[in-house]
């Protein structure tokens, strides 16, 4: 005996309306169920991913050439009057690193910014690739938690008008390496929503 599929049933007129339904709501940029033609809650808002996208181009650009400007005011072959520089240059690796993570994470962000809420699968590979960044991020914040005397710090001297960017007092090595790891945790803790947002996505392929 010949069996039959639930979609065997489905009528012609009922295929077009789907058909319809998934084209209008695609123009819309709005993620629609192939499976059963139903409009689905966006999961993703286009300009906000894209803004984020270009300010994370811009900043991460400005992280990776910011350590040869630093050095060029040390060397005082560019120089500021009313900014004196003084530190370890052995953080000017990990600026450039957060520069190109920044860089790569804002290209992901402007991508799914410019895809839209269609396409889970692309949104769900990126996402993991940002949890791989959002490791290595989490890493170069630790180390720089183990190394304290290269953590730069702002001084402003009301006396001379000169702000002096120097590498913290041992005093401060403690405090300074507690933050830093911190900031390390709540990195680690947003890869939390990436592996949430991940499963969420199952629902849109269908």
């Amino acid at each position: 005996m010949e069996g039959y599929f639930p979609e065997d049933f489905v009528s012609p007129a009922d295929v077009k309306r789907k058909e319809k339904v998934i084209a209008k709501s695609k123009a819309l940029g709005l993620p629609v169920s192939q499976k059963t033609g139903k409009q689905l809650k966006p999961f993703v808002k286009s300009g906000g991913k894209i803004f984020e996208g270009i300010a994370g181009i811009v900043g991460g650009i400005i992280f990776f050439i910011l350590p040869t400007i630093l050095s060029n005011m040390i060397t005082a072959s560019t120089s500021i009057p009313w900014i004196t520089i003084s530190i370890n240059t052995g953080i000017f690796f990990f600026i450039s690193i957060g520069g190109i993570i920044s860089i790569v994470e804002g290209g992901m962000n402007l991508v799914r910014g410019i895809i839209g809420n269609q396409e889970p699968a692309i949104h769900q590979g990126i996402l993991g690739v940002s949890i791989g960044l959002k490791i290595v991020n989490a890493i170069v914040f630790g180390w720089i938690a183990l190394t304290p005397e290269i953590i730069p710090w702002p001084y402003w001297n009301e006396a001379t008008q000169i702000l002096t960017i120097a590498t913290i007092a041992p005093d401060f090595y403690v405090m300074a390496s507690g933050l830093v790891l911190l900031i390390a945790v709540i990195i680690l803790l947003t890869m939390i929503e990436d592996i949430y947002n991940i499963a969420k996505l199952e629902r849109y392929k269908l």
